[in-house]
């Protein structure tokens, strides 16, 4: 699986774990809209999280993060997600499965990653960028 920031795609492991952010310096807000997140609007997030290790499911399509802490997603922690399905054509209900063929996925384990792998991809970004301003 892969996630798109910007024009760079990484690749996921759904097993893998990673803590990804300081809990006493940062938290952060799950947004519903793009137009939230491009204004950096903390007011009534989807989701908030704050323990600096929290698993959060991402949805197909686009996932909006920012750090709700004053000034930091306006200058710019913060990160849009766009996760892509898994392509191919879903198996017939009814049709068994040839003989050794492991059971096909369901749509959350196909589309699905946690927050704190998605940041952990993005830190290396951003901590380049840091370096860098």
């Amino acid at each position: 699986m892969f996630i798109l920031l910007g024009l760079r795609m990484f690749p996921i492991s759904l097993s893998q774990e990673m803590y990804w952010y300081s809990a006493a310096a940062h938290n952060v807000l799950t947004l519903a809209t793009k137009a939230n997140y491009d204004n950096c609007v903390k007011t009534s997030p989807l989701n908030t999280t704050s323990t600096g290790n929290d698993a959060l499911v991402v949805k197909a399509g686009g996932n909006y993060f920012i750090c709700g802490i004053p000034t930091h997603c306006e200058s710019g922690q913060k990160v849009a997600v766009n996760v892509s399905a898994a392509t191919g054509t879903p198996e017939t209900p009814g049709t068994p499965a040839a003989p050794g063929t492991p059971a096909p996925q369901g749509p959350s384990s196909a589309t699905s990653l946690t927050v704190r792998q998605t940041f952990a991809a993005v830190s290396v970004a951003l901590s380049a960028s840091l370096i860098i301003w």
